[in-house]
This record gives C-alpha cells, sequence and structure tokens, in this order.
C-alpha cells in the first residue's frame, strides 16, 4: 500500500437468530369417539411468512408439507383420546400460520357455528418457550351424519289387546333396523319376556328377514301387505329357547336402508303376567304407534316412550367386520317391547278355612294364621290370610281362564308348631272353596344321648358260647376304671360312661380256669346316634388269632380254651398247672414220694405207742 494511501477493511459479524417454541392443540367435541378420531385422516400445514412450510421435524422446506394427526407425525394425545398435541421446539422465530387441510371424519358433521376451525396465525420469539409455547388452538364439534345413525324401533301388532283372552292366537312382532353407512354386519337379538308367557309359532325357517328401503313406514308394520320388502340372501335366523338371533353377515350391502324382522308369537294360557301393565301399553299399542324409537348413538341405552315395557330386543352393528375380523360392535342398542298381560277386570272367588282333629271338627285353633293363594297353571294369582275371626275371605280380581281350573294352595301356616297338618279343598271358582286342615301331633323325637351305649360280650373264641366267671374292666384314657364286671352268659352294657372319639381300654384282670387270658383291646365310639364302635387295636392276639371284633356298639371279647399243656388257674397268676399225664421220670419220682411218706407216717405211729407204755410204767 503506497504512502499515505488509507485502506478500508470490512467486519461483519455472525449472531445466532433468535428461536422459540410453537405448540399446536386439535380438541374434538360434539358426537365423535376416541376411537373414530383414531382412524380419521386429520391434516394441517404450519407455514412460514415467507410461504414455505415446516415438516414434522420444524425444518423449513420449498415444497408444501402436510402433517397428519397420528404418532407417526409427532402429535400425542389425552388420557381420553379427544385432544391431540404437537410441539416444535427451536425453530426461528416468525410469524407462522397453521391451517386445518383435512377436518373430516366419516360419518360426521361439523357443527359450524360450535367449531373454531380457521387458519391460525401466532408469533414465534426467543420467549415462547416451553410451557409458554407461542399456541395454535384450533377445536372442532362434530355431529353425527344421520346417515351414519343407528336406529332400532320393534312393534307389536294391536289386535293382541282387543282380543287378550283369545290366549292360543297368533300375533305378530316386528324389528325394525336401520343399517348404518358404515355397516358390515348387523346381528339383532329379541328375547320373549317369560313372565307374559309369550312363546314363538314361527320357527327360525319362518322368519322373515327383508329390506324394506330406505324409508320405514311407521303405519305399516300390523299390515302384511305393505312395506313388502326383499328378503336378504346370506342372512340367517337362529331360536333358541325363548332368544331369536337375526345374523345379517352382508350388511355393507344395504347400508342407508332399512331392515325388517317379522315373526308371530302366542300367549301361554297358563302363565300371566303383571297386570298393572296392561292400561299402559293398551293406549300407545292401539292408536298403532312405535313402542319405542332409539336415535342415540354410541350405545347409549334408549328409555321407553311409556310404563309398562321390557328391554329385549338388541341391536349391534359391526364396522370393518368382514375382512378385518373385528369382534366389537361399532354401535349397540336396545329397543323396547310390551309385557302382553290379560285384563285387570276378573271374578271374586271365596274361600273358607276349616279344622279337624282325630276325624272331628274343631274351632279355629288360637293364634293360628293361615295364608291361601289362588293359582291357575302353577302361576300364583291372588292370596288371602285367614285367622280366628275371619275364617272366610275372597280373592279379588282373578282373571278369567275359559276351563276355571284353579287351584287353592296353602302358602303358610304359623301357630300351630306342635302339630302336622293336611289340607283338603272341595268347592270350585262358581260357589267357592272350603279348605280344611286336619291336625295330627307331631312325632316328638327321641333325644340322643351325649354318651351312647356300649354292648360287651365275653365268648369261647370261635363260637358264641359266652365265658362265665372272668373279670373285665374299662379304662379311660388317664387309665381310670370306668367300669368293672364279671361276665356272665348275657352281654354287658355300660350306658352314658364311654364318650364319642376318646379311646378306652378293655382289659381281662382275671380268666376262668381252663381259659387262656385276652390281649387289651383299645376301642372308640365314633357315632354318637348309632354308638358305632370301632377297634383301634388287639384285634388279634400275639399269635394272630382273633382277639376281639366289633359289629354296630357291640364289641366281642375271646378267651382260648386253654391245651393240655398248660392252662390258667383262677387266679391273676399266669402259673401252670401240672399235667394230668406226666412222663415215665415223673412217675419214678412220684413213687418215691410216696414210699417216703409212708415210711415217716410208720415212724410216727411206732412213736406213739412207745410214749404210752412208758407212762404205764410210771
Amino acid at each position: 500500500m503506497a504512502k499515505d494511501a488509507t485502506a478500508q477493511v470490512a467486519f461483519e459479524d455472525d449472531y445466532p437468530a433468535d428461536t422459540g417454541d410453537l405448540k399446536i392443540t386439535k380438541t374434538f367435541g360434539g358426537d365423535v369417539t376416541k376411537e373414530e378420531v383414531a382412524t380419521g385422516a386429520i391434516k394441517f400445514e404450519v407455514k412460514t411468512a415467507d410461504g414455505k412450510w415446516l415438516d414434522k421435524d420444524g425444518n423449513v422446506s420449498e415444497t408444501k408439507v402436510e402433517l397428519t394427526l397420528g404418532s407417526g407425525d409427532g402429535f400425542t394425545a389425552s388420557k381420553d383420546g379427544l385432544t391431540w398435541t404437537k410441539e416444535f421446539k427451536g425453530i426461528a422465530a416468525g410469524k407462522y400460520t397453521v391451517t386445518e387441510t383435512n377436518a373430516g371424519i366419516e360419518g360426521y358433521e361439523l357443527v359450524e357455528k360450535e367449531s373454531t376451525v380457521e387458519a391460525k396465525d401466532v408469533e414465534v420469539t426467543k420467549s415462547t418457550v416451553g410451557d409458554a409455547a407461542a399456541l395454535a388452538a384450533l377445536e372442532d364439534v362434530y355431529k353425527k351424519n344421520k346417515d351414519y345413525e343407528p336406529a332400532l324401533e320393534k312393534y307389536i301388532n294391536k289386535d293382541v289387546h282387543q282380543d287378550i283372552p283369545a290366549f292360543d292366537t297368533p300375533f305378530t312382532y316386528d324389528i325394525l333396523a336401520y343399517v348404518p353407512m358404515d355397516a358390515d354386519k348387523v346381528v339383532i337379538t329379541d328375547t320373549l319376556d317369560d313372565k307374559s308367557g309369550i312363546e314363538f309359532v314361527s320357527n327360525a325357517t319362518e322368519v322373515k328377514i327383508q329390506d324394506i328401503g330406505d324409508t320405514n313406514d311407521h303405519t305399516a308394520h300390523g299390515t302384511v301387505e305393505k312395506a313388502q320388502g326383499t328378503t336378504i340372501q346370506g342372512s340367517t335366523a337362529e331360536i333358541n329357547g325363548k332368544t331369536l338371533t337375526v345374523t345379517i353377515p352382508n350388511a355393507s350391502a344395504h347400508r342407508g336402508n332399512w331392515v325388517r324382522i317379522t315373526y308371530q308369537v302366542k300367549l301361554d294360557n297358563t302363565k300371566v303376567g303383571d297386570t298393572a301393565q296392561y292400561n299402559a301399553d293398551d293406549t300407545t299399542v292401539a292408536d298403532n304407534k312405535t313402542v319405542i324409537s332409539t336415535e342415540y348413538p354410541n350405545g347409549t341405552e334408549s328409555k321407553p316412550s311409556h310404563d309398562g315395557v321390557a328391554s329385549t330386543a338388541s341391536y349391534e352393528v359391526y364396522v370393518n367386520n368382514s375382512e378385518t375380523g373385528a369382534s366389537t360392535p361399532k354401535y349397540s342398542l336396545q329397543a323396547n317391547t310390551i309385557t302382553v298381560t290379560p285384563p285387570t277386570s276378573g271374578i271374586n272367588v271365596k274361600v273358607t278355612k276349616g279344622w279337624t282333629k282325630d276325624g272331628k271338627a274343631i274351632a279355629w285353633p288360637d293364634g293360628a294364621e293361615v295364608t291361601l293363594e289362588i293359582a291357575y297353571g302353577g302361576q300364583s294369582l291372588k292370596e288371602v290370610t285367614l285367622k280366628k275371626g275371619a275364617e272366610s275371605a275372597s280373592f279379588s280380581g282373578v282373571p278369567v281362564y275359559t276351563d276355571k281350573a284353579y287351584t287353592i294352595v296353602e302358602k303358610s301356616v304359623k301357630g300351630i308348631d306342635s302339630y302336622n297338618c293336611t289340607m283338603s279343598t272341595k268347592g270350585n271358582a262358581d260357589s267357592g272353596y272350603a279348605v280344611t286342615n286336619a291336625l295330627t301331633e307331631k312325632t316328638k323325637p327321641t333325644p340322643t344321648p351325649t354318651n351312647p351305649t356300649v354292648k360287651i360280650n365275653k365268648y369261647v373264641r370261635g363260637t358264641t358260647t359266652y365265658v362265665v366267671g372272668a373279670t373285665l374292666q374299662v379304662l379311660d384314657p388317664d387309665n381310670k376304671v370306668v367300669d368293672e364286671w364279671n361276665t356272665a352268659s348275657a352281654t354287658h352294657s355300660i350306658a352314658g360312661k364311654c364318650e364319642v372319639g376318646k379311646t378306652y381300654t378293655l382289659r381281662e384282670t382275671k380268666v376262668p380256669s381252663g381259659y387262656t387270658k385276652a390281649a387289651d383291646v383299645k376301642f372308640q365310639i365314633t357315632d354318637a346316634r348309632t354308638g358305632t364302635v370301632k377297634i383301634v387295636s388287639g384285634n388279634t392276639d400275639s399269635s394272630n388269632a382273633i382277639n376281639a371284633t366289633a359289629a354296630g356298639s357291640t364289641l366281642n371279647l375271646y378267651d382260648a380254651r386253654a391245651t393240655n399243656a398248660s392252662s390258667t388257674r383262677g387266679t391273676t397268676s399266669t402259673a401252670a398247672n401240672r399235667s394230668s399225664s406226666p412222663q415215665t421220670g415223673d412217675q419214678t419220682m412220684g413213687l418215691a414220694v410216696t414210699g417216703l411218706a409212708m415210711a415217716s407216717l410208720v415212724s410216727l405211729g411206732l412213736m406213739g405207742v412207745a410214749r404210752r407204755r412208758m407212762r404205764k410204767e410210771d
């Protein structure tokens, strides 16, 4: 550089741009469920001030980027599944526009006045971080599209109420079910009410399953000629007891239309229902109006349109069932049906109660109270309670049956616990019934002793010959004597001394001459009622011979006869008797002893003679 020349230097500093956080929330309101939100295709775009897009990671893109609601693009759901959140961390500060490019969910309409769907402009600065992130909050309110909303209705032809006593006359039920636009399979079940005595007349092959189009003519349900449709091919009907199940596996071919299921039932004349329901049902059905119409989506149970109905028909709609095999219905509804009952009006039937004892009539027992009921075909109709001073009454309002084959049932008898009652009935519904109770005294049970009786026999082994003269003892678990006796030609009984479950010892302390002593026997009483005896030990002796047996409450103890080699004296000693047939050596010894004894006697005699002679000489 030349002298006195000026040099120019340019400096440029590169400072990092300001960054902040952006949060997007999407809230779903109205009829939509979290399951339907998850299957929707809700989309968003986030644009910069200069018309570029942010991708799911917050990077700027020159080409259009749409973010789809779901975990794949970084959205997270709240616990109820109806609020979703997407966060961008550390993006460049500036203005951003968040737009919901697709808010549609199949089967739902947006409620415009309640929705806040629009483009949201937000400002991201270095201060909008963490919990203070710039927020773009979007909210949509959805209403179920009527074409997708399930509906179920059930009707009964009004003629059944115009001639109630004709119990065997069949009448018709109609079930009308709407097939939503997303349905793949529809299952309808109907269970008849046991209390009403309704039973199927139609068998499974006679149940009509028809597509009647997109219009449901409510006034045509009782007329076969109207609202005729096309039989749905592939549908099935099954009757199991009192439950009808109809399945339409190919419901996708009938979306947007109504299905009509028709079958016939009748009333069993042996059963009736709650007569209080009749009036409530009569007006609604006779006017040919719907019993109940259910238009509550998403499994909400419908409410009866009037009193006196019972939930019986149910309805399930499966979506994506055919291809995916889903087993959980998307929609589940119920429709109500009428409990058909006989008229409330009826006849009064008189009943009178009397008593006998030992075949003779007696006055009403003091304190006795009897409840009687009148029944038909096993079904209770009315009841009355009778007592002293009010020995007769009338069953009022009894339903009229053509054959009047009623029965009188004694429901309860109080105040005569010491007697058995045998009831007999005479009369009929027209003249009244006379009911008589014959009293017999109850047999008082013999009380079971706490300690039963034990019987003991002393036999010669192998026989039922009694051993007489033996002394026996029964000892308790502490070896204390409970009983002691000398045996005779009879059974010995021990009454009330031996307790159930304790172990006692039967011991022979003295054995008669000519017998061997029995071994000790330990026994228990196992049953207080019967006195059953069980031998614990000692049923055989040391030589494995039978020592004792037990049968019921009897214990048998056996003595063996003594052998020739030995016998037992009538003492507590066990010394052996000498043999009555000694051997040769024993005979020699015996003779020697005998001779010695005789010599001693002779000597003693001679000495006595000598002494007498000496006294005489003196």
